[in-house]
């Protein structure tokens, strides 16, 4: 039984399963450290501001509706109208920088927002109410922002020929949680569209994001941070992207989305209005093109392969090459491959994740070769392991860098494996073979192609 070549790979396999235990801990490592940067994150953010979407400006107006009750008496309730502009152009300057909290990179910004537009005329006709109905001294002018915190001062708005500052909250506007507002009190009257701009310098974090909430929303956004990820409802029209930054600009339409230009605030669906509001934002993320705990997740999922080529290889010198190891070496060895796991993610977390790969993989290889030195008696065997391992981890420095074809040249590498694999095993007779002993040659001789 001690010789036996099917016990030797049932228990080979056990031991690779029993290792995937405390893979899956050094897995819940990685998690670890994953949360612990969120939190870093969130916590900049909170001090510094959070990832930002800008949706409005919204024109908020009350008016009256004089109505009679069951006995006849005349009451008046009030309600709001809301509008969205007829035209908006938002040109955003965006500089990025770095900072770090801890052991952790964080991508914070400051961009100077230019918004100017047209507030459109009020459709009387869809409320139902006349232009003497309209309190038009109560509208007020709107903007939403996801972080109040990152708004610098001053802040005003140009409405026609009136500069008028703004104000902390939302004003009449109940639609969203925070931003801030301006009263437009009786400049202009009700049946005229409206002129109006603003600057605003504002502070975030990972994110910049615009709601097209106008019936044409022409959007500029610029920096100098090399790696953009351009994401959301509608992609760029145009885009320009290199070392020394991005530009990109789009051009959206009222009819690719889903919410109306002007409602009554008592009639509409807010939840639903706010979902399809966020649901067409577009934005750029300030991507990180290195994301260490991605790559370290991605080169753990790994461990199985390596456990299994590396015992694969050590089994079969025990069979050909006349050896007999014990299952404690092949723990030793199964150990110093789990290692390279935790060994990545503590020196990235320092040194980046490339140099950390270098050192990590250069130190595994080295323990695992110099070990087999002695375990497989011969050098030569060890220089084998050594060079399998190198071949190893460079093929998956290599299959880490790519995103599409991944899985295309993992898989074919895994399928070029196996073929050399059985190429190699071809000819040997398993039912002669004992592990510790020297294979007998094969029971039927090979197929010969040479004519007679």
């Amino acid at each position: 039984m001690t010789r036996s070549v099917l016990v030797k790979v049932l228990f080979t396999g056990f031991l690779v399963l029993l290792l995937l235990i405390p893979n899956q801990m050094i897995q819940s490592v990685v998690n670890e450290r994953q949360s612990r940067r969120s939190e870093a994150v969130a916590e900049v953010a909170s001090h510094w501001g959070e990832e930002q979407t800008l949706v409005g400006p919204l024109l908020t107006v009350p008016f009256r509706i004089v109505f009679k009750d069951a006995k006849g008496r005349e009451q008046t309730r009030h309600d709001h109208v809301q509008l969205f502009p007829e035209s908006l152009d938002i040109d955003a300057v965006v500089r990025p920088e770095q900072r770090r909290r801890g052991i952790f990179d964080v991508i914070v910004y400051e961009t100077d927002l230019n918004v100017k537009g047209t507030m459109p005329a009020i459709d009387l006709a869809a409320i139902g109410v006349t232009a003497e109905d309209v309190l038009w001294p109560d509208a007020t002018f709107s903007v939403s922002v996801s972080g109040t915190r990152g708004i610098k001062e001053p802040l005003r708005l140009t409405w026609e020929s009136a500069e008028i500052a703004f104000e902390p909250g939302l004003g009449r506007s109940p639609l969203f949680t925070a931003g801030v507002h301006a009263k437009v009190a009786a400049l202009s009257p009700v049946n005229k569209a409206h002129p109006f701009s603003f600057k605003m310098t504002l502070r975030g974090s990972q994110s910049l994001s615009v709601a097209p909430v106008a019936v044409r929303t022409s959007t500029r956004i610029r920096s100098s941070w090399p790696h953009p990820s351009f994401y959301g409802a509608v992609l760029p029209d145009t885009r320009t992207q290199g070392a020394a930054g991005f530009d990109a600009r789009w051009a959206v339409s009222y009819l690719g989305r889903n919410y109306p230009q002007q409602w009554r605030l008592e009639a509409c669906d807010r939840p639903t209005l706010q979902s399809a509001i966020s649901a067409s934002a577009f934005g750029v993320r300030f991507y990180q093109p290195v994301d260490l705990y991605q790559l370290s997740t991605r080169t753990i999922k790994y461990a199985i392969l390596f456990l299994g080529l590396t015992f694969l290889a050590f089994f079969l010198f025990e069979v050909f090459g006349e050896l007999r190891l014990h299952p404690l070496q092949y723990l030793f060895v199964g150990s110093a491959l789990l290692l390279f796991g935790l060994l990545l993610v503590a020196l990235s977390e320092h040194i980046g994740f490339q140099r950390a790969y270098l050192a990590s993989a250069a130190a595994t290889i080295a323990l695992i070769t110099a070990y087999s030195a002695y375990v497989l008696v011969k050098k030569a065997r060890a220089a084998l392991i050594g060079g399998m391992l190198c071949a190893l981890y460079g093929s998956l420095f290599i299959l880490l860098q790519m995103e599409d074809e991944a899985l295309l040249a993992g898989t074919l590498g895994l399928f070029t494996i196996l073929a050399v694999l059985m190429l190699m095993t071809r000819r040997v007779d398993w039912y002669a073979v004992s592990v510790g002993g020297p294979p007998r040659a094969p029971a039927v001789p090979p197929v010969s192609f040479t004519r007679p």
